[in-house]
């Protein structure tokens, strides 16, 4: 089952930093991502601003340690 994000985040400058698509597809566009306490920002591209995305990290820390990302509602 697909799942769309409901929010786009849009810089004050004009540009998309997280672009949701009517297939369930979202796509981060961003210069870098930053993870703080679980909690995910991101640098835009055009003017270096950063902004706060509807995302929550999980890591897993088992013997293969991996990366969850998980989009809010």
């Amino acid at each position: 089952m697909n799942k769309t994000l409901n929010s786009e985040v849009i810089c004050s400058c004009g540009s998309y930093i997280l672009k949701s698509y009517d297939n369930g597809t979202s796509k981060l566009r961003s210069m870098v991502v930053v993870i703080e306490d679980n909690m995910a920002k991101a640098v835009c591209r055009k003017c270096k601003r950063e902004h706060n995305l509807p995302i929550t990290v999980s890591f897993n820390k088992s013997k293969n340690p991996n990366m969850h990302f998980i989009f809010s509602d």
